[in-house]
């Protein structure tokens, strides 16, 4: 396997051949340069972005401060729910 930068590694699975049956086809082939080359080619989207959510977050503001605030403790505790579960998952795939 070979990384974006043309760096020969090894993955996980390669080491332990036990692991192997985790790993799914699209996991073993997955090639990343797309991905990286956006990412070189569009360096204007992350701070788009970024301008975007600090914009949300000061407007938002102003919008709701005469409001009655919104109770979002069930949708927030299963957000968290699926964010740790998601993330515990993520954690025992790439760890």
């Amino acid at each position: 396997y070979t990384n974006s930068r043309g760096q020969e590694f090894n993955q996980l699975f390669q080491s332990f051949p036990i692991l192997e049956y985790a790993y799914t086809p699209f996991e073993k082939n997955y090639n990343a340069i797309a991905g990286v080359d956006f990412a070189r080619e569009n360096p204007a989207v992350p701070v788009a972005l970024v301008c975007g959510y600090m914009a949300f977050c000061y407007f938002g503001q102003k919008y709701m401060k005469n409001r009655e605030a919104f109770d979002f403790r069930t949708p927030l505790a299963l957000w968290n729910l699926f964010l740790s579960t998601f993330s515990f998952m993520g954690m025992a795939r790439t760890v």
